[in-house]
């Protein structure tokens, strides 16, 4: 079990994520853990790619990334972070892909922790590296996460006796083309039990589309005319629960 987090700590002179993954402007990140265990021991099937439910709110000197902290971090775990963001204003980092938070009060705070998205993006790493699997410190903190537990299921889950209610039913179906794409691309939701709800959110965690979904509006195109490029996350709320895809805009 690889503890791959407390990349900035509770007591790091900087603010930054706990979890960078593959970042261009930290020396150390999930990435370069992972292969130095992998070349060190040889069977990354043994591997369990230890992941973080809970950030770090530290007063700081400034509102960007890397700011000077003041003092010693406060522990904030999952749930609460998510709903914070969401109050405040949810903050993407390209770089580390982590999301993240800022708010002042008599100074600077920043908040950077872990959500649905950002630990798809690790889950879509572990398998791609062959590992074992992941682990959370700690579970609970997620105060049963829907988002998260649907985003476990959607990339481990291979199982047909899952209870119904408990994931997206298997028939519906969620097809994006071209993906990536460049000036459009077609989206079609199928089999759609009754209604279902369609959200696009852009890198920086902003909700940019909208839709409500029938069996006769599931096809459409989106263009995401002004955005900026990057990966987009489409959401497809059905049933109460959530299936989730990325989306990549070339530009």
């Amino acid at each position: 079990f690889v503890m791959c987090y407390g990349y900035h700590w509770r007591t790091s002179p900087s603010t930054g994520p706990i979890d960078p993954l593959d970042d261009p402007t930290e020396f150390y990140d999930i990435a370069y853990s992972i292969y130095h265990y992998k070349t060190q021991s040889g069977a990354p099937g043994k591997i369990i790619l230890g992941l973080p439910l809970y950030g770090y709110d530290w007063a700081c000197n400034d509102s960007i990334r890397g700011a000077s902290t003041i003092g010693a971090g406060t522990a904030v775990v999952y749930a609460t972070a998510i709903a914070r963001a969401e109050s405040i204003g949810r903050l993407w980092d390209d770089n580390a892909s982590s999301p993240w938070y800022r708010y002042r009060t008599t100074t600077w705070h920043q908040c950077w922790f872990s959500d649905s998205m950002s630990l798809d993006m690790r889950f879509e790493f572990a398998i791609d590296e062959s590992l074992m699997g992941v682990g959370f410190w700690a579970l609970g903190y997620d105060r049963g996460s829907q988002s998260l537990w649907n985003a476990i299921r959607n990339r481990f889950w291979t199982g047909d006796n899952v209870a119904q209610g408990h994931i997206l039913r298997p028939e519906l179906k969620v097809v994006v083309s071209p993906n990536p794409f460049n000036s459009a691309c077609k989206i079609n939701i199928s089999n759609v039990p009754k209604s279902a709800f369609a959200k696009i959110i852009s890198p920086d965690g902003r909700v940019v589309f909208r839709k409500m979904i029938t069996e006769s509006s599931g096809r459409f195109i989106w263009n995401p005319s002004g955005l900026p490029a990057g990966i987009y996350l489409l959401e497809v709320m059905a049933d109460g629960n959530v299936f989730m895809k990325k989306i990549t805009y070339l530009r």
